[in-house]
């Protein structure tokens, strides 16, 4: 769970910075036939270092955002196909390289990027949610289990044969039969013995 919360930070935390970094409102385009006027706002932009550092902390997160991110069903690919009256090769680009690098034809928009990592935060969240939920269970049925095991095991205050009857195993009583049988024929044997016979006249 330690690590989910991780991820959740860790996100978010990304999250912060591309929306800093698409600060006109979505990620121009370099991959375009024609050119993009907003593209020269971005690169005069990273000439400031502050930008610079941005840009960075946003590129070293790539590699672990996108493993975080495979993990749900989270559309995360932008598929871009070609007019068929040109032609070319289809583009397919993940959002998060959109972000520093737009080589699609179109500018795309900040809102779909942060929709992106927010679906991804929120399935981090309930899956949160549900270890949690199982922790509980688990533990509930493990109290539940030792309650058990408790009782089974406890005795009254005071035991009688009808707990006995009961409560002892079956193994118990073929031996306390066994016992009572073995003492009833020594019995019988030691009345036989002369001595017992004088002793009560007969």
């Amino acid at each position: 769970m330690a690590n989910i919360k991780d991820d959740i930070e860790f996100l978010q935390e990304l999250r912060s910075n591309v929306d800093q970094y698409l600060f006109l409102g979505h990620a121009p385009s370099i991959g375009s036939p024609g050119t993009d006027p907003d593209a020269a706002k971005m690169e005069a932009a990273l000439r400031e270092p502050k930008f610079q550092e941005l840009r960075k902390k946003i590129v070293e997160a790539k590699t672990r955002a996108k493993k975080t991110i495979s993990r749900f069903n989270t559309d995360c690919v932008y598929v871009q196909y070609p007019p068929r009256a040109i032609g070319g090769p289809v583009i397919k680009q993940h959002f998060l390289d959109i972000v520093t690098e737009n080589m699609t034809w179109k500018q795309i928009k900040k809102a779909t990027i942060l929709d992106m990592l927010d679906q991804t935060i929120g399935a981090l969240r309930d899956s949160e949610n549900t270890v949690k939920t199982d922790a509980i269970q688990n533990k509930i049925h493990k109290n539940q289990k030792e309650k058990s095991v408790s009782e089974k095991l406890s005795y009254p205050d005071k035991i009688t044969l009808a707990w006995l009857f009961c409560h002892a195993p079956i193994k118990m009583w073929c031996i306390l039969g066994s016992i009572m049988i073995a003492a009833f024929l020594f019995g019988i044997r030691v009345g036989q013995t002369s001595f017992i016979k004088e002793l009560f006249g007969k």
